[in-house]
């Protein structure tokens, strides 16, 4: 459904504000979209530890 709203060949800053709030990280990096889940709670924590 992504690449229904991809209307050029490439995002900006703006494009994130029309996706939904849905609980992933969206990153534009060179106009390209990257989509992550976010991290659980266990990744969290455990990263938490590390520093």
């Amino acid at each position: 459904m992504v690449s229904a709203l991809r209307l050029r060949n490439y995002y900006i800053y703006d494009d994130l504000e029309t996706f939904p709030d849905d609980g992933k990280r969206r990153e534009i990096i060179a106009g390209d979209l990257y989509v992550n889940p976010s991290p659980v709670v266990k990744h969290q924590r455990v990263s938490y530890r590390m520093e």
